[in-house]
């Protein structure tokens, strides 16, 4: 009888390592093949550079782990700035509109008198409105991310701002400043479009979507501020908006490309301590460290429990996966960046030589070295990081 029982204990025995040994193989098959499907359509390049995001310690930058509630009279401004928003009538049709007024502007055609007429009247619309706006984007504490969102944050505590509000606030500043350029009233023709670019700032650790938010709206602003310059004829005006357009030079994450992917994790977690709670923003631990963190939190906040719900073994392939996911849309963001940076810069160069052009009486003939003069530091082009290049046969930068 005790031989049998013996028996039958090894058998159990070897019958569970068996089930064992088959669990284990499982498991090692699994994320063997989950990671070559990860890295089937990935270059070298983005393997390594997903390895480094996993394993490598990075610097976060000191401006990405400092971070303050957003000032009591910021949050009510912008409560009262929706409130307005709500409140206006709705947009005529041609507002965004390809063929439209704006649209046209934009492209350098000239416009009847009828269409004037009607950019005429929508600035008269507006005209109790955009005062507000400039009110909320000048206060202290003021970053595109505390503009108004749609609704309360989700469990993953992100508050999206409302895009399309900005972005028609954008046009609207834009149109009042063609209009006033019109009229020849070149210091609040600059002073709207400026008023444009400052609605744009952002934190160098914001979300990825308004980064993207933020570079329409300079990519609709910039072409304003050329189209103004190439017509104002006072050069003082010229410098004055030169001098603010280098005060909000918009480079943000350029410097940070390696780790684009990073940029909406630590995004999320300022928010999360923005609203009181605690996270490590500190430096010298892996980009996947506050990957993980993220994920945790809106785990922790997620009202449906079945949110983050997997097995310790799979964690790893289910964050490569994620991190292949997002990877792509990062890349593009900072690439239109890149662009968004070198059409600002050759704004730039545009009123420098436009003010060189009244001061002087002629187009310089060196301006790719006299204007110089007139930036804090030398322009490189973002893609190249060397000097832009001068066309004296078109006299342009590029």
């Amino acid at each position: 009888m005790a031989e049998k029982g013996s028996k039958w204990l090894w058998g159990c025995s070897i019958a569970l390592l068996l089930l064992l040994a088959i669990g284990v193989a499982a498991v090692v098959g699994i994320r063997w093949y989950v990671a070559r499907m990860v890295e089937a359509d990935m270059t070298p390049e983005e393997i390594a550079r997903m390895e480094r995001f996993f394993n490598e310690p990075v610097e976060i930058p000191k401006a990405w782990q400092e971070v303050e509630p957003y000032p009591d009279e910021l949050l009510e401004a912008a409560i009262h700035l929706q409130h307005q928003w709500e409140t206006m009538g709705e947009l005529p049709e041609w507002f965004d509109s390809c063929s439209g007024p704006l649209d046209k502007l934009q492209q350098g055609q000239a416009l009847t008198s009828e269409e004037w007429d009607e950019i005429g009247q929508m600035v008269e619309d507006y005209e109790e409105f955009l005062p507000v706006v400039v009110e909320f984007v000048s206060l202290p504490g003021y970053e595109l991310q505390s503009f108004p969102s749609k609704g309360p944050a989700d469990h993953l505590f992100m508050a999206v701002p409302d895009f399309l509000m900005i972005q028609q606030i954008t046009k609207l500043f834009c149109l009042q400043a063609y209009y006033q350029g019109d009229q020849r009233e070149w210091e609040p023709a600059f002073e709207s479009a400026l008023t444009a670019l400052r609605l744009t700032e952002r934190h160098p650790a914001s979300y990825l979507i308004t980064h993207l938010i933020a570079l329409a709206c300079e990519g609709i602003t910039v072409k304003c501020l050329g189209s103004l310059a190439a017509r104002c004829d006072n050069p003082a005006i010229l410098r004055a908006a030169l001098q603010e357009m280098n005060r909000l030079d918009p480079l943000i994450n350029l410097d940070n490309l390696e780790q684009a992917v990073l940029i909406d994790h630590i995004a999320a977690l300022r928010e999360y301590k923005r609203q009181g709670g605690e996270v490590d923003l500190s430096s010298g631990k892996p980009a996947a460290d506050f990957f993980r963190q993220h994920l945790q939190i809106a785990r922790g906040l997620s009202p449906d429990p079945s949110i983050g719900k997997v097995p310790p073994f799979a964690m790893g392939m289910t964050e490569k996966i994620l991190y292949k996911i997002a990877l792509p849309n990062t890349m593009e963001a900072h690439t239109r960046e890149r662009a968004a940076k070198a059409k600002f810069d050759l704004a730039r160069f545009l009123l420098a030589r436009r003010i060189e052009q009244l001061e002087s009486g002629t187009a310089p003939q060196d301006a790719s070295q006299r204007v110089s003069e007139y930036f804090p530091e030398p322009l490189r082009d973002p893609f190249s990081d060397t000097a832009y290049l001068w066309d004296a046969g078109r006299e342009l930068f590029y």
